[in-house]
């Protein structure tokens, strides 16, 4: 129906709207104006009709539409149209309807109210699911968890003030300020707490269309309500203090408050609250306590701002100091525990130590029985090759008649033959036993296990039981100065050599070089370990002599692990650094003093 100021004139379906049931109405920046309908029986149809004063054109779900069912619609500053239905929010662009997916939070169910607000931010109010802000990317909600009266929301509108109010079904409405929500219902002067629509006047009153009739509010001269803290509830009651002291052993900690206001429900009143020094941001409350529970020791400030429900802050805060000390018991067991920490480490490290003592002791005991096993026989084949050798040379001499050889071609090949394989023997039996003395000198099964010892002739033999590993691909650069014999743990630091060179070698990818240096430099000899593989990670340097730290595979390594070597060498008063960068490799040297204490 339209009203010229004389007159009223009837439109319908008959003259082009899509359907008689209107639910609202909007005249956009273009002159045309736009109506909102829903289907009134099955087999009719409902959408949007716009008028542009000449004619009407409909719009349904068949021009893209969420759905038939158009409760709200509202222009933004962009000129854009924005639709309210039943199955989601749509948007006309002045070409084409489209409907917003949920992806960016969206709701897509039942939307009732639209409205954008100063900033541009569209407000979306659903049936069940409360408020939506949406910016174009993304949505905030506000629920009635957040402190709305009820999430079944029928009309929302922004005020002079910037202050959002939202109508909800049966609960009054909710007003949002920005930081916090306050709510107003029949019981503050409402007509009725079915809130249809609102309607913002140019001098600042806004008129309320309710289920019981019309409100119109005017907003009221603020008189700031003041808040006062009662009292602390903590062990006992603290009652008119501003500096209060416990033990952190007080599990339970309780502010108690209150705010005054002649025009506000003691129970409408809305609280904020924070603990300086403990909660990131301010907390919402209406019943005028707070709790926390087992606060750490430190220093805090507690603050409360009363708010009424025309959205009136305190002028101030009401402050509280609490002081949260440590008890004495508390310092105590975190001594005994770190104790406790450290007499567990140490028993690991010694459990560790023992362990691969065990297993060292172990090794030499197989490798003495395989050492023993394979000389016997290695020296039954040295002698035979020995008398093979003689044999043939007299051999030679008895077939040489007249002085000038053998004769006999035949015979002669024959000879080489044999003097040819005789000599293979020989060079493989020198090559076993080559192996054995390695192995005896690696595990030193022979000799006191403190003694003195060349570091130079343990490496040697290392590197000799670790030549089958490097291959043809990685070459071995020996650089070793004259050292003095050290007083020490042999074979148990032949285990370090043995680690730091299976590292170097497993990090070496394809071709490359290890150098192993000594030198000496009074009171101290050096061994140094280099490579030229990938290299440690910066971040992993300060970690790698940790216990159980690697950066191999699980199975990848010989069992002993840096923190082992370190613990070795530490044992013999020396010490272990590393110096490594990703791409080109690592070098690890080891300082030893020449005379080491010997065992306690």
């Amino acid at each position: 129906m339209r009203y010229d100021g004389n007159t009223f004139q009837y439109y319908s379906t008959s003259d082009g709207l899509i359907n008689n049931r209107v639910w609202d109405m909007l005249a956009d920046s273009a002159g045309n104006i736009w109506f909102c309908t829903a289907p009134q029986a099955a087999g009719t149809r409902g959408g949007v009709t716009r008028f542009d004063c000449e004619s009407f054109r409909g719009f349904t779900t068949d021009d893209g539409l969420a759905h038939d069912r158009v409760r709200d619609i509202v222009e933004d500053r962009q000129g854009v149209i924005w639709f309210a239905t039943i199955a989601g929010l749509s948007r006309y662009d002045g070409t084409s309807i489209e409907t917003i997916d949920g992806g960016c939070g969206v709701p897509t169910d039942s939307i009732w109210a639209l409205t954008e607000d100063r900033h541009g931010h569209l407000w979306i109010g659903t049936s069940g699911g409360g408020v939506y802000r949406y910016d174009g990317e993304s949505c905030e909600s506000f629920t009635k968890q957040h402190g709305l009266p009820s999430n079944d929301i029928w009309s929302i509108c922004e005020d002079q003030a910037g202050v959002i109010w939202i109508g909800t079904s049966g609960a009054g409405v909710g007003r949002i300020d920005g930081s916090v929500i306050q709510t107003m219902n029949a019981s503050d002067g409402l007509a009725g707490n079915m809130v249809q629509s609102f309607c913002a006047c140019s001098g600042g009153d806004l008129w309320i269309g309710t289920n019981g009739g019309l409100t119109r509010y005017r907003p009221p001269t603020a008189f700031p309500p003041p808040v006062f803290i009662d009292a602390v509830v903590a062990g006992r009651r603290y009652e008119s203090e501003s500096e209060i002291e416990i033990e952190s052993t007080v599990g339970l900690v309780a502010f108690e408050f209150h705010g005054m206001s002649f025009k506000t429900r003691p129970e409408s009143l809305l609280y904020r609250c924070r603990l300086n020094g403990f909660d990131d941001d301010w907390r919402s409350v209406r019943d005028g306590r707070l709790e926390y529970q087992d606060l750490p020791p430190g220093t805090y400030t507690f603050e409360v701002v009363a708010i009424d429900r025309d959205l009136v802050h305190s002028q101030g805060a009401a402050e509280l100091s609490l002081s949260v000390t440590a008890d004495a018991r508390d310092e105590q067991i975190d001594e005994l525990e770190q104790r406790v920490r450290e007499r567990t480490r140490a028993l690991e490290d010694s459990q560790a130590h023992l362990v691969q003592s065990e297993k060292m002791a172990a090794l030499g005991n197989l490798v003495a029985g395989i050492a023993h096993e394979i000389n016997n026989p290695v020296g039954a084949m040295s002698s035979a090759a020995d008398i093979v050798g003689r044999g043939l040379l007299r051999l030679r001499e008895l077939l040489d008649i007249d002085g000038t050889g053998v004769q006999d071609a035949k015979v002669t090949k024959i000879l080489e033959l044999l003097e040819g394989n005789n000599q293979n023997v020989i060079v493989a039996g020198n090559r076993v036993a080559e192996v054995v003395r390695s192995l005896k000198n690696f595990a030193r099964l022979d000799e006191a296990p403190f003694q003195k010892a060349d570091l130079r002739e343990g490496l040697d033999s290392t590197l000799t039981l670790l030549s089958r590993d490097m291959g043809v691909r990685i070459s071995v650069v020996r650089k070793f100065d004259k050292i003095p014999l050290i007083m020490c743990y042999a074979s148990e630091l032949n285990q370090v050599f043995m680690n730091l060179l299976s590292n170097a070698i497993q990090s070496t990818v394809g071709e490359g070089t290890v150098t192993v240096e000594t030198f000496a430099r009074d009171p101290d000899v050096f061994v140094r370990i280099s490579d030229a593989g990938k290299g440690i990670p910066t971040q992993n340097l300060e970690r790698i002599f940790d216990p159980g730290f690697t950066t191999h595979g699980v199975g990848v390594g010989v069992g002993l692990g840096l923190s082992t070597s370190y613990n070795i060498v530490r044992k013999h008063g020396g010490s272990i650094e590393v110096e490594s960068e990703v791409g080109k490799g690592s070098t690890f040297t080891i300082r030893l003093p020449e005379r080491t204490a010997g065992p306690t």
